[in-house]
């Protein structure tokens, strides 16, 4: 979904029926990452001395595992 307010994204998980979420930062550096590769399209945060996008280290990470994997 794409362009909502913190409070309408709160009331879509209500609707869905969720009792808990988190609300990450969103920034430009923001990654989703699944069976091994990069699946958004990552625009890095604009470094003013340089010109350009840079993408920063991901420092935190919520990591979803399947109680079926074998």
């Amino acid at each position: 979904m794409i362009g909502l307010t913190k409070t309408e994204l709160a009331d879509y998980m209500l609707s869905l029926g969720c009792e808990s979420a988190i609300n990450l930062d969103g920034g430009g550096s923001s990654t989703l990452f699944m069976d091994e590769k990069i699946i958004n399209n990552v625009t890095g945060d604009e470094d003013e001395a340089l010109g350009e996008h840079t993408i920063r280290p991901v420092s935190d990470a919520i990591v979803i595992i399947p109680n079926n994997i074998e």
